[in-house]
């Protein structure tokens, strides 16, 4: 398996920014004026995603070759989910453009959800790729 962790890493962060985009493109949201909200999630879902993912193994090589060792994506992102949804929700009241906090607690699965789908599926692609 080829080490090249700056490759896993950028594949991680364009995973979440492709969720991310997905997401906002799918309620009719991608628009500039909406850039905001959306480095509103994506920075604080990138910045503890690369803090606690190293914590939990996601890039020592044992675990990112082993397909068994994936649930631990699902671990991370559940948590992290949580977390960015609480920094996003500041972050909007910080900046006054918070509008209301119905539904937050339903986007916290469904942003677990589609972001470990997208990191797993992401990384599946990796381990094939680099495999020898």
């Amino acid at each position: 398996m080829i080490n090249n962790w700056n490759v896993l890493i950028l594949g991680d962060i364009l995973a979440i920014l492709a969720v991310t985009l997905i997401g906002f493109a799918k309620h009719g949201e991608l628009d500039l004026s909406l850039l905001p909200r959306m480095l509103a999630l994506f920075v604080p879902f990138v910045g503890l995603w690369l803090f606690f993912a190293p914590r939990y193994g996601l890039f020592k090589p044992e675990i990112v070759s082993d397909y068994k060792q994936l649930w631990r994506v699902l671990l991370v992102v559940a948590f992290v989910s949580w977390l960015t949804i609480s920094a996003r929700n500041a972050l909007l009241i910080f900046f006054h453009a918070f509008q209301t906090s119905d539904g937050n607690l339903i986007f916290i699965p469904v942003l677990a959800v589609t972001s470990t789908f997208g990191l797993v599926l992401w990384r599946v692609a990796y381990l094939i790729f680099t495999r020898k």
